[in-house]
């Protein structure tokens, strides 16, 4: 028996993996998947250039997983968010820095964060009509929700992710790599995918779908709110009434990229600038995209919501008209597709049956908490860490506090662990 199960290894359930290692515990490590990562997920192009599928940026100030790449010795560079674009009744326009803030109405939003008003949906923060579509653009591409579904007011002025962040050169995958090995691949078991926890009288025991049977005196659960949310994991006994109502209160949002490379010499001509980023609101629905990524000859179309559903069945030629069509408002692109190097990639996650969508989002009413414990077992992951929810910061911070509650619930054999 283990002393800790780890369900998942994403940032959530390496980093916890490597607290429960510096404590003395042992553990072990299931993914579903044929590799770590979950969606902090890279592939390299034909070209060798590697790009992100999923997690791109490490969001936000002070973010937490600037020491590991420091630690680990990990290129990378940071993008100010400075070059950001709105595309408006055929017009490109640079955004100023407060260009979303001015559709918010600052007496109602410092009320709400202050506990002087109850939370609401993000488009009653509009300060006209006007904004009212702004914010529901914004609810549509950046958390991959359609009407009627809005996002939480508060968790929207609470939310420590900030445009831009850090950029790993070699993409979030040589995070990933270092992680991985640092926990140790002997103790991650990969394409085993859980059916069943049940609490026993001395521990937890884990079925998974391949018959395999596993046993821990806890575990640290770090699948996504997708996952939880489809029931296609059991758990005996069930989980509380209080804790599915908190899920309840959260939806996937749906998002998916399609990564087109070009010729660097495209991008040098046009004199486009590094991280470009535009906010497509011509277009129904609303695209985001984003260009020259991290200095790569890339373009990256954001497709969020019902949308990013519908492009998952596509193929390379079928995705690159698609974002033809969608790019054809952008001057600056216009007959990129001709400066084409290699096939378009599409990803698939909502199709993907351990991700179900791209990361969690908060409805009115409802605030994220830290890690929850429903017996012997501790839930972390994105979904639950208020100051970076849904990104792999908070992934990161959900993780090692997790952890540090398995570690202080066995702190004792956690001693004993290392000292042997």
């Amino acid at each position: 028996m283990e002393d800790v199960i780890i369900i998942g290894a994403g940032v959530a359930g390496l980093v916890a993996a490597l607290e429960c290692k510096r404590a003395g515990l042992s553990y072990r490590i299931l993914e579903a998947c044929d590799q770590p990562g979950g969606r902090a997920r890279s592939r390299a192009l034909s070209s060798g250039r590697v790009v992100d599928l999923g997690a791109h940026w490490l969001h936000g100030e002070d973010n937490p997983l600037q020491a590991e790449l420091e630690r680990y010795g990990i290129a990378w560079r940071r993008d100010e968010g400075q070059a950001i674009y709105v595309q408006e009744k055929g017009e490109l326009r640079q955004a100023g820095d407060d260009w979303l803030d001015r559709a918010i109405d600052p007496d109602k939003a410092g009320a709400i964060l202050k506990g002087k008003a109850p939370d609401c949906a993000l488009t009653e923060l509009a300060v006209d009509e006007a904004a009212r579509r702004m914010l529901a653009d914004f609810a549509l591409l950046w958390n991959g929700v359609d009407p009627p579904v809005v996002p939480s007011a508060y968790e929207f002025l609470s939310d420590g992710n900030t445009p831009g962040g850090l950029e790993i050169e070699g993409g979030m995958g040589e995070l990933i790599g270092h992680l991985a090995d640092e926990a140790g691949m002997a103790r991650l078991h990969l394409r085993t995918s859980v059916s069943r926890i049940a609490e026993t009288d001395d521990g937890v025991r884990i079925q998974a779908m391949d018959g395999s049977q596993w046993f821990g005196r806890r575990v640290l659960f770090t699948g996504s709110l997708g996952v939880l949310k489809s029931n296609m994991v059991g758990f005996q006994p069930p989980l509380s009434g209080d804790f599915h109502e908190h899920l309840a209160g959260m939806v996937m949002g749906r998002v998916n990229k399609i990564v087109i490379e070009l010729d660097p010499a495209f991008f040098a001509a046009r004199d486009i600038p590094v991280d470009m980023a535009i906010e497509l609101l011509d277009g129904d629905p609303p695209h985001f995209c984003h260009v020259h990524s991290g200095g790569q000859p890339v373009i990256q179309l954001y497709v969020a919501g019902r949308q990013a559903e519908k492009i998952e069945g596509m193929t390379p030629g079928e995705a690159l008209a698609y974002a033809v069509g969608v790019l054809r408002q952008v001057g600056a692109l216009r007959g990129f597709d001709a400066h084409v190097v290699s096939p378009a990639t599409v990803t698939r996650w909502v199709a993907n049956p351990y991700t179900r969508g791209a990361y969690s989002c908060c409805l009115p009413g409802v605030k994220r908490s830290g890690p929850r414990v429903e017996g012997a077992i501790v839930f972390c992951g994105d979904t639950f860490d208020d100051r970076f929810p849904a990104s792999v910061a908070g992934a990161y911070r959900s993780g090692r506090a997790g952890a540090r509650i398995v570690i202080e619930a066995l702190g004792v054999k956690a001693a004993e662990n290392a000292v042997a």
